[in-house]
């Protein structure tokens, strides 16, 4: 096999790219059914789907090009709602702390920074569920609960036997409610 010095230069050049680095966090643990899990992130994809258990499971898969993933901290509040879980970002320096808090209260500025924190959560029966993100896609579906999901830039798709709440600036938005059956795609 021939390689001219320009395909061999390029061939080095791809080879010394770094991929783009990735971190994960878990999170496991029984909420009643009644209460609350609320996803809160700002760059990444949220999908939650009922689960076969009675514990809710988050998993937040963080990859960044640029920045570090290792920088963005998931942050865990348990509160008489519920369960409240957040991906923070790094402060700039003399700026108010990120904080993550239940509902539209806390803070949260990712500063430029490009990671990507995309949530997988499995929601037991009964369990309501309140997803939010900015840029990236919200779905949930097969609750048995009531469901808000909200995005800025993505789609928001919801199936479940409860109330759903669905909003977006630029997406599209499906939702299926109610005991009737329907098929997924």
């Amino acid at each position: 096999m021939f390689i001219n010095r320009a395909s061999l230069v390029l061939l080095m050049a791809v080879a010394a790219t770094p991929a783009a680095a990735q971190d994960i966090w878990s999170w496991k643990k029984a909420v009643p059914a009644g209460r609350a899990i609320e996803i809160k992130g700002i760059n990444g994809d949220v999908s939650a789907t009922a689960a076969s258990g009675s514990e809710v499971e988050v998993l937040a898969r963080k990859s960044g090009d640029r920045s570090d993933p290792s920088s963005v901290r998931i942050d865990v509040v348990e509160h008489a709602g519920g369960v409240t879980i957040c991906a923070l970002y790094p402060n700039r320096t003399g700026e108010r702390e990120n904080e993550c808090l239940p509902g539209a209260r806390g803070r949260s500025s990712n500063h430029n920074n490009d990671v990507e924190v995309d949530f997988e959560v499995r929601v037991p029966r009964g369990v309501l569920f309140t997803g939010r993100t900015v840029n990236g896609s919200m779905r949930a579906t097969g609750m048995t609960a009531d469901v808000n999901a909200s995005t800025v830039n993505g789609s928001v798709r919801v199936t479940t036997t409860g109330l759903a709440q669905a909003s977006t600036v630029n997406g599209s938005i499906t939702v299926k409610m109610g005991r009737a059956n329907w098929n997924e795609s």
